[in-house]
């Protein structure tokens, strides 16, 4: 139960969204679009008594048959919008949410000059800091599986919030193609950080929804350890605000021409570090820098690098604090109705506490992809091969004893279906 202050805290939600579905039927179109995933894969992730959900991968099965259906609704008129996102899955043996919202927000937009756009957004969305996940649905169009920093991001990060947002799109007299910045302030995101930090980077596809919980590994410092008061059925990325205080994102974009963009993303959620009603606040900062060029008509290179910081309680000696970064290379060639691409990444997390169990993480990985637009282009099919290689750097105390990390290896095949 809320007190008082803050109800009034968070008061101004309510005006907000009234205004910005006053005009909903306006003069409007609507629009509902879906995306059907069923994806094969065989792997040697982790499994046995000691693996305890420590795969970098999704699922510890050798084989894994799951499926995926994705829905949205947009509507739109001159100047209001309003976007929700539905995600119903189905992941084997997996512990991920079977149906929820990914995203749902509403937004109002004026144009204060013929190439300049400010748009007012308040919801849950993405940050639009990915080159890779630019597919409908916040998919990659490139591979089965995202990259370690936007496999975080698809589980851990999407603000709930206010954003104000300026582009400029330029004409043929300016000496650029387009720019854009935008800032957030946002609540509902305070669990930030301890995914990435008991567990370690991972590879997958998974995106969490509203209310979801997501299992955290059998580490000893939380089933029975100085953190045994956290709830143990997990973590929920994204629900009720626990510390009532506002994070802010600030972001920005710049084309020098129609074929090389660069964007700059920084987030701060201000989490107070403390435990709420089972979980904690984390305090999580991070930056973004990413970059594409469209080389020709067949090659297109991008990536995107991340450093940050989390933590929990009172670092060093009663708490956890971790410093993390990670970076990823993608080169994509299509022709005609194939691509092929390769992405290569690293990431490293250095745990500065002194409590047994370290988070520390470092690790490479590789994957190798070919799409191929299927029957025309509302069909695709992906074949993906993944390795990660860590060489035994990410170490943990778990409740049944200590773990080592393996290196890891899946093959993947996906049919897809837009609609």
């Amino acid at each position: 139960m809320l007190d008082n202050s803050s109800n009034h805290r968070f008061s101004w939600l309510i005006p907000a969204s009234l205004l910005l579905l006053s005009n909903a039927y306006a003069q409007s179109e609507h629009e509902l679009s879906g995306k059907a995933a069923v994806i094969i894969s065989q792997s040697d992730a982790i499994a046995g008594p000691n693996s305890a959900n420590m795969s970098r991968l999704e699922g510890d099965d050798a084989f894994d048959l799951s499926g995926q259906l994705q829905l949205a609704y947009d509507y739109s008129n001159e100047n209001w919008g309003f976007y929700s996102h539905l995600q119903l899955t189905d992941e084997g043996d997996s512990i991920h949410g079977n149906v929820g919202l990914v995203e749902m927000y509403g937004y109002y937009q004026f144009i204060p000059h013929d190439n300049r756009t400010v748009t007012l957004t308040m919801g849950q969305m993405f940050l639009p800091s990915s080159f890779e996940n630019t597919e409908d649905f916040w998919d990659s169009p490139y591979s089965n599986n995202f990259s370690a920093l936007n496999t975080w991001i698809a589980q851990e990060v999407r603000p709930i919030g206010l954003e104000v947002k300026y582009d400029w799109v330029a004409d043929e007299e300016e000496d650029f193609s387009a720019f854009g910045f935008g800032a957030m302030s946002f609540i509902g995101n305070d669990s930030m950080g301890s995914q990435l930090t008991w567990r370690g980077w991972s590879v997958g596809r998974h995106k969490s929804v509203y209310g979801e919980i997501l299992n955290l590994p059998e580490i000893a410092n939380i089933d029975s350890g100085i953190f045994a008061v956290q709830r143990d059925d997990g973590s929920k990325p994204f629900g009720r605000d626990l510390d009532y205080k506002y994070g802010i994102v600030a972001h920005g974009y710049w084309s020098p021409n129609a074929d090389l963009s660069f964007n700059v993303t920084f987030l701060d959620n201000n989490g107070s570090g403390e435990l709420y009603r089972g979980e904690y606040a984390w305090a999580t900062m991070f930056t973004i820098l990413g970059a594409q060029w469209q080389i020709n008509d067949n090659w297109t290179l991008l990536g995107e690098t991340m450093n940050g910081k989390s933590s929990m309680g009172n670092p060093p000696i009663m708490g956890v604090g971790v410093e993390f970064e990670t970076t990823y290379i993608l080169a994509n060639y299509r022709h005609e109705q194939w691509d092929y691409s390769v992405r290569v990444e690293q990431f490293d997390m250095v745990d500065g506490t002194l409590i047994p169990g370290e988070s520390n993480d470092k690790g490479r990985a590789l994957t190798l992809s070919t799409r191929w637009q299927a029957f025309g282009k509302p069909w695709s099919i992906i074949g993906e091969v993944l390795f990660i290689d860590v060489g035994g750097q990410r170490t943990r105390l778990l409740d049944n004893g200590s773990f080592m990390d393996e290196d890891e290896l899946q093959m993947s095949l996906s049919l897809n279906y837009f609609f």
